[in-house]
């Protein structure tokens, strides 16, 4: 397999000047803007032309974008929540790029290239709330975001663990909530080697099989 070299080329505003370390597995390159900056971008971002520049084309371009519906870069909660979830996703300098970008999350096209699509679709976000995915092992897209609360997204993490238990479905601290348990008694049972029904159900002094179910 003949490997990737983009030394040499240019793509939009970038022109690719070296090759960058490797990121989770993928290839980057560095790459000199126009603006005098220097950057460095995976070669899939490139080939795909997700990314045009170091970031000033985006700015300069989304900032006359937002304006015109009254948004401004500092004033608009919506619209930073827009840049950072670009950032995130497009950018491996980023700290939390690998929980995102990293692991293949991405903006859909329009949301990526467009405020105003991501407004039409998602709205204004409401008072205290952030933009959740629904399933996190997809991207940000029309249909799998919506808007939570803080509490409500550690409730969809991938570290959380759902069941079911008696018929009723969801996270650990929904069933806690639901069935009026104290999760750190839960899990403490769990620990124990207890069934996920005697560790919700059993009285306290109870002695149980030690049968633990894995979900």
């Amino acid at each position: 397999m003949k490997k990737l070299y983009l030394v040499g080329r240019r793509f939009t505003r970038l022109f690719v000047i070296g090759v960058g370390p490797i990121q989770n597995g993928k290839t980057t390159f560095v790459c000199l803007c126009d603006c005098g900056a220097t950057v460095t971008v995976l070669s899939s971002l490139l080939l795909k032309g997700n990314t045009k520049s170091c970031g000033c084309f985006r700015v300069e371009t989304t900032s006359s974008r937002a304006r015109k519906h009254g948004y401004s870069q500092i004033g608009s909660r919506t619209y930073r929540i827009w840049i950072n979830m670009k950032s995130r996703c497009n950018n491996p300098q980023r700290k939390d790029y690998p929980y995102y970008g990293g692991r293949g999350i991405q903006l859909c096209q329009q949301w990526n290239e467009s405020f105003e699509s991501f407004l039409s679709d998602m709205g204004e976000c409401p008072p205290g709330m952030e933009i959740d995915r629904i399933v996190n092992s997809k991207g940000y897209e029309p249909g799998n975001c919506e808007w939570k609360t803080r509490q409500q997204q550690m409730r969809n993490t991938r570290c959380n663990r759902m069941l079911t238990i008696r018929g009723v479905h969801g996270c650990l601290a929904e069933l806690c909530e639901h069935f009026g348990m104290n999760p750190k008694q839960v899990i403490g049972r769990w620990n124990l080697g207890w069934t996920e029904e005697d560790a919700f159900f059993k009285p306290k002094f109870f002695r149980p099989s030690l049968r633990r179910l894995d979900s």
